[in-house]
């Protein structure tokens, strides 16, 4: 069964059941503002409940998730960024090549 979110249309609680109603699984869910999920709460038959959490950039880019006890983070690199990286990197290899050239010209007189 789902159970959602008044205004938003979104799942807060999806529970799992077998055939006689007994509960196999169940997961809860909140959002932040923009619908994105920050937490999700799972529970599995009668076991204990853990808690998971969830972060995100101002792009709604994922990036930081902790599941339980496991932290993990993303680096979420801005293309400009990196295109401007990159031509740096182009231009001190074209002096380093400039410069092998000037070398080896000096080294065959």
């Amino acid at each position: 069964m789902i159970t959602y979110e008044s205004s938003r249309d979104l799942p807060v609680e999806i529970a799992y059941n077998d055939s006689v109603s007994t509960l196999l699984a169940k997961r809860n869910y909140s959002y932040d503002s923009l619908g994105r999920v920050v937490s999700r709460t799972q529970t599995r038959g009668a076991g204990s409940p853990w808690a998971d959490a969830f972060g995100h950039n101002s792009r709604s880019e994922l990036t930081s998730a902790t599941l339980g006890n496991d932290n993990f983070v993303w680096r979420i690199y801005n293309e400009d960024l990196m295109d401007e990286k990159q031509e740096e990197l182009d231009i001190v290899e074209s002096k380093i090549f400039n410069a092998k050239k000037e070398l080896d010209k000096c080294i065959k007189k």
